[in-house]
């Protein structure tokens, strides 16, 4: 009976590591993309006079949100956030796996305002339809805010399960932890 439900876990583990995966390669995708996009605008701009209408538009209500919140999750995937450990690795085992626990139930219950303050946020957004108007042309902003949402609801998720690692004592299938 209880071999199904581990199965069950293991591959929710595993949609959570490889969708948190491909939304940090959306991100990476977005930096290039950025990137190219601002290099035209730049080379246009200067060597033959063309705006690119909407640029600072696009990277400010695009590029940058994916960029930001698309590889949130990965950071609590691989255990990559700033940590100073001064104190802890000095505590008792016990100890220290207490306060990782508790860290990530933090992290869940954080998070998961975030992402339920996010979506509030992205549907006002979408039930607007809004845009921004640069000159003569109108660029629509809303999709933007959902990059929000989906990076902060696989945080979410991913540190939920990471806390229910340490609480069952196994491996739910997201992957080892990076130890640096």
């Amino acid at each position: 009976m209880s071999e199904p439900q581990t199965v069950r876990v293991s591959a929710f583990g595993l949609v959570l590591e490889r969708a948190t995966h491909w939304l940090a390669m959306a991100g990476t995708v977005c930096v290039l993309l950025m990137m190219l996009h601002i290099t035209l605008e730049v080379v246009l701009r200067y060597t033959l006079g063309i705006v690119l209408p909407g640029t600072l538009i696009y990277v400010a209500n695009y590029y940058m949100l994916f960029v930001l919140f698309l590889p949130f999750a990965l950071l609590e995937l691989k255990n990559r956030h700033l940590a100073v450990d001064v104190v802890v690795q000095h505590l008792p085992e016990g100890v220290q796996r207490f306060l990782k626990l508790m860290a990530r139930v933090v992290t869940t219950l954080i998070m998961g305002a975030m992402t339920w303050a996010a979506w509030g946020q992205a549907m006002g957004k979408f039930r607007l339809g809004e845009t921004i108007d640069q000159g003569n042309s109108s660029v629509i902003v809303w999709p933007g805010y959902f990059a929000i949402v989906a990076g902060c609801a696989l945080m979410t998720l991913v540190a939920a399960a990471r806390a229910l690692e340490l609480i069952v004592n196994r491996d739910l299938g997201l992957g080892e932890e990076s130890s640096e």
